[in-house]
């Protein structure tokens, strides 16, 4: 059996959904510049460190790597703005399907980073319950963000499901008005036919 996922119709259970979503687009730009910048600062540091051959160049690599994919998600994050404001369904559906992949991303890179985490604890024979505050604050960290990311989700489905709905509604009526209007029309031709034939039947 398959299960619904349930319909949103507001952000955080008080704000409109639509312009919920808006806001956390551009809560999720601003933060995207800062960790941008942040990260930018810190490649020129290292940049500076590996020249003078004190630091390792994979550190750079990583840490382009990281400022490429925050350029990627500050690039969509605007198209999901500007797609939420115009209430254009295409953008929100690429929107959609990149929040998707971004969020198992997340789930299995957290995975593999406690496991890794677990191994290096068990390879140098580090006691967990000194490190319990650490590992606890890491597993919530990394819950919420799947957790967050998992209610956008929903929001953003929600959203997309509403606008397709009102689209198909807004073109049923349209049809019912031309249906009208040519029904009208016939009549009106009719009425026409029926009085010149009763101006020859007076002849």
């Amino acid at each position: 059996m398959c299960c619904e996922l349930p319909m949103l119709k507001r952000c955080l259970l008080c704000i409109p959904l639509r312009y919920g979503l808006i806001g956390w687009g551009y809560i999720r730009l601003v933060i995207d510049i800062i960790v941008t910048v942040a990260l930018t600062i810190e490649f020129i540091h290292v940049l500076e460190m590996v020249q003078t051959r004190s630091y390792s160049v994979s550190n750079l690599v990583i840490i382009g790597l990281i400022i490429l994919l925050g350029v990627a998600d500050f690039t969509l994050t605007v198209v999901f703005i500007i797609g939420a404001q115009r209430k254009n369904v295409k953008l929100l559906k690429m929107c959609y399907v990149y929040n998707i992949v971004l969020w198992v991303l997340i789930i299995i890179l957290g995975v593999a980073v406690s496991v890794y985490t677990v191994y290096l604890m068990y390879q140098h024979n580090v006691a967990f319950l000194h490190h319990i505050f650490y590992i606890l604050t890491d597993l919530f960290t990394y819950l919420s963000q799947i957790l967050v990311q998992g209610y956008f989700l929903l929001l953003v489905r929600s959203e997309i499901v509403k606008l397709e709905n009102s689209s198909e509604f807004q073109f049923v009526n349209n049809a019912a008005e031309s249906e009208c209007r040519m029904k009208w029309a016939q009549d009106g031709i009719t009425s026409a036919q029926e009085e010149q034939t009763q101006e020859i039947h007076n002849c």
